[in-house]
């Protein structure tokens, strides 16, 4: 009994620092690989995602309340807004490719003429493929009391900086700059869904380093996600197209700047 207690011991002790060195021989690819695995990114064909928003672009007292559907490459928004004096306004939005459509009524739409579904598809993104010049440095860091492992990447005129944490391999935070501009993005309350991971609160900085040199910060707080839930093909087919003349909604604003602050 004594000799087996000692080999199950041995065993433990060799299993233990091994799993050590694997964590001190990790490496940008290595780091990635264990993110993407436990992340939700490419795990759905489909997403349902309900949340509330805030942002400094957004007038005074604006608050925003929205339901994100994807499928089949297309992204369906329905958004509730609240100004100071409780007035509501119901605003759905339609991305596809080819173009954004808006309506006020869930019948009418107007054709902005552009499209932002790259804006919106970035706020479902994790993390981006490392380039062969990223570096781990030697050093963790902690950020909200968790040890995390510094990635930087500098390749084709951007700065990227990735704070990753050891323990869960959840990106908590990355900042991405070059010199025109410079985002920080903060990822926190990680909640496992259908068995992988995701944040539940993101904190956006964009910081505008020419021109007027304008800084935006924005909030999103996830309440729920559902994936791969059944949608309906027609909720991302525009009804009545009309194209949206440039004007400024009364206690709202601009309306493509409205989208583009929140998205």
């Amino acid at each position: 009994m004594k000799k087996l207690f000692l080999a199950l011991f041995a065993v433990a002790v060799f299993t233990a620092f091994s799993f050590a060195a694997a964590k001190e021989n990790e490496t940008p690819s290595s780091i990635y690989a264990k993110v993407i695995d436990r992340s939700y990114i490419g795990k759905y064909q489909s997403i349902i995602i309900d949340k509330e928003l805030s942002s400094t672009r957004l007038p005074q007292g604006i608050t925003v309340k929205s339901k994100t559907y994807f499928a089949g490459g297309k992204f369906r928004e329905e958004t509730k807004t609240k100004d100071a004096d409780d007035q509501t306004m119901d605003i759905t939005t339609i991305f596809t490719p080819s173009d954004t459509y808006i309506s006020y009524d869930g019948e009418n739409y107007f054709s902005l003429g552009s499209a932002f579904i790259d804006e919106i598809s970035e706020n479902l993104k994790n993390i981006d493929p490392f380039s062969p010049f990223a570096v781990l440095q030697q050093k963790l860091e902690t950020m909200n009391g968790a040890e995390c492992y510094v990635i930087e990447d500098n390749a084709g005129g951007v700065n990227r900086k990735f704070y990753i944490e050891k323990k869960t391999y959840n990106v908590v935070k990355s900042v991405i700059s070059n010199d025109e501009f410079l985002i920080v993005t903060d990822m926190s309350n990680y909640k496992k869904v259908n068995k992988y991971t995701a944040p539940f609160a993101i904190k956006l900085l964009v910081k505008q380093k020419t021109g007027e040199k304008e800084v935006v910060e924005s909030a999103i707080k996830i309440t729920s996600v559902q994936f791969n839930p059944a949608i309906e093909a027609d909720m991302f087919t525009p009804k009545n197209v009309i194209k949206l003349p440039n004007i400024n909604i009364p206690g709202i604003g601009n309306v493509k700047d409205i989208i583009q602050s929140i998205f």
